[in-house]
């Protein structure tokens, strides 16, 4: 998931450290949950704060949608392929 520059602020998330990724399928079941460092990353590979959330096959096979919690604006993320 990559967050626009201006949006990886601290006042996105009220001062708190972290962020929840919650990933679902399409029915709304829980897939994947995960706590980030927030501001998020931004090591250059994606040009972009993002984070990296490591998933099995059958994990992948089944997200539908994966928002961040914990911030003041809807924050949501798309798979990416791995590489």
């Amino acid at each position: 998931m990559t967050v626009a520059d201006e949006l990886n602020e601290p006042a996105v998330t009220e001062g708190r450290g972290t962020v929840g990724l919650l990933c679902r399928d399409r029915a709304g079941a829980v897939v994947l949950e995960a706590r980030h460092e927030w501001p998020l990353l931004n090591d250059g590979d994606p040009p972009a704060p993002h984070i990296h959330q490591p998933a099995g096959e059958r994990e992948l096979a089944r997200i539908d949608r994966c928002p961040l919690t914990g911030t003041t604006v809807v924050l949501r993320g798309r798979l990416a392929p791995s590489r």
